[in-house]
């Protein structure tokens, strides 16, 4: 099992917007394709002024599905909010194993 985390840095001015992105479009989109178990969480130990961090968290059974999901399921996302947010949103991925639950 490995865990496919992003970690996003909005600015405070398109916050609403860029969470209901993530809330009503991503994640059903996510969801649509064969991924079910996600997690959206706010960092409350990175923040900065100005600016809010979340972690999605994507758990994938299998490398392909990583691949899939790194590849032409984000670059869904990534079309979609560079036009939205134009640089007001930075985002970063992390692939986690998971070796105990």
């Amino acid at each position: 099992m490995y865990i496919y985390n992003t970690s996003f840095m909005v600015e405070a001015p398109v916050h609403d917007r860029w969470l209901a992105l993530v809330r009503d479009k991503y994640i059903p989109f996510l969801k649509k394709e064969g991924f079910d178990r996600i997690t959206l969480s706010r960092i409350l130990s990175s923040e900065t002024a100005g600016q809010l961090t979340y972690s999605l968290q994507v758990r994938v059974a299998e490398i392909p599905d990583y691949q899939r999901l790194d590849g032409e399921l984000f670059a869904e996302y990534e079309t979609i909010a560079s036009g939205l947010f134009d640089g007001q949103v930075l985002h970063f991925a992390t692939l986690m194993k998971v070796i105990e639950e």
